[in-house]
């Protein structure tokens, strides 16, 4: 192992908060701190493509806002591709440059996070009715209202 390995690791540690964490078993760990080790892994290998699978489940919300923030951060200042499966659609809503919907296997909405993620959206693909919110701080958020009827739009996509 390098100093610069060294240094690389020291530096993700830092940025995610877990330094504290870098003599542990794994053993010892809770399942949110394993997630946040497993993602630190996972960026030590310096990938130009990241694909990654629910990255923020076990993580109370402010590590999930730490993970994500860090994730883009991360794309933009090295252009690095993340493409992340998550299925907190106000956290995609926050982090997302592009989304894409997948529901029965077929991609049924890609583009923006504004223009996917649509009241029509949730209520045909998620089956609820739903409305979009913009926050104080200029940033969508999915406010469900109840669970929507079945509409012919989910049928099709069932079939």
């Amino acid at each position: 192992v390098s100093d610069g390995d060294l240094a690389l690791i020291d530096g993700i540690l830092a940025a995610l908060s877990i330094s504290d964490l870098a003599f542990r078993n794994v053993g010892e760990l809770s399942g949110g701190q394993r997630q946040v080790v497993s993602v630190a892994q996972t960026l030590a290998r310096e990938p130009e493509i990241l694909l990654m699978d629910e990255p923020t489940s076990a993580l109370d919300l402010h590590r999930q806002v730490e993970v994500l923030s860090f994730m883009r951060g991360l794309a933009r200042k090295h252009g690095i591709a993340v493409l992340i499966a998550i299925h907190d659609l106000n956290q995609a809503l926050r982090f997302a440059d592009k989304c894409i919907v997948v529901a029965e296997g077929r991609m049924v909405a890609c583009g923006t996070p504004e223009d996917v993620v649509t009241p029509a959206l949730l209520r045909d693909v998620y089956r609820v009715e739903a409305r979009i919110e913009r926050c104080s701080r200029g940033i969508n958020h999915v406010m469900v209202d109840g669970v929507a009827a079945e509409t012919a739009a989910t049928a099709s996509i069932a079939a």
